[in-house]
């Protein structure tokens, strides 16, 4: 009888000690660059590998070797996915279709398994209040500008010898004081 190799894995991943399946929750802002550090793991730790996984897909999308070899399987060949030497995972430019859960499972050298799912949601700025904003500052601006371009007319258009009425000669008539 020929054993399989998945199935020694299996038997074999059973032995090993789990801890994890702590959720993390990010948001990002659409379009900007996002970076999935190991989670709560010291830098001096022993890691000998890590797997990213899509979890709301199923779909493993790299593993990477710490241990000696020091290199990285990629299952899923995207531009915008980085994978690091240290284990860290950067996603450019995020659209909606990278939002989800992403399983994080570290492997140690004492072959203790830690997991965490990180669940990565997206926020855009919200565009509604630009919507009303920018043309009503529009408007003022409009206006503002036609009442200085009135008032500076009607300055230009009046001089100083000019009297502000122009029926001066009747006023100086009903009252006798103001004549010369």
């Amino acid at each position: 009888m020929k054993t399989h190799k998945y199935t020694v894995i299996i038997i074999f991943s059973i032995f090993l000690l789990i801890k994890g399946g702590i959720v993390i929750k990010k948001s990002v802002l659409e379009g900007k660059k996002f970076i999935f550090h190991l989670p709560n793991v010291e830098s001096d730790t022993d890691i000998s590998a890590v797997e990213w996984k899509l979890a709301d897909r199923n779909k493993l999308l790299a593993h990477i070797s710490l241990d000696n070899a020091n290199k990285t399987i990629r299952f899923w060949e995207e531009s915008r996915f980085q994978f690091m030497q240290n284990g860290s995972m950067i996603i450019r430019d995020v659209k909606q279709e990278d939002t989800g859960n992403y399983t994080c499972k570290i492997i140690f050298q004492n072959n203790t398994i830690e997991i965490y799912i990180i669940s990565l949601t997206l926020y855009s700025v919200d565009q509604g209040l630009y919507i009303v904003l920018i043309p009503v500052t529009g408007g003022f601006l409009l206006l503002g500008s036609v009442i200085v371009i009135l008032l500076k007319c009607r300055r230009k258009s009046s001089t100083l010898d000019e009297p502000i009425y122009m029926n001066t000669n009747r006023k100086c008539d009903r009252n006798p004081q103001t004549r010369k």
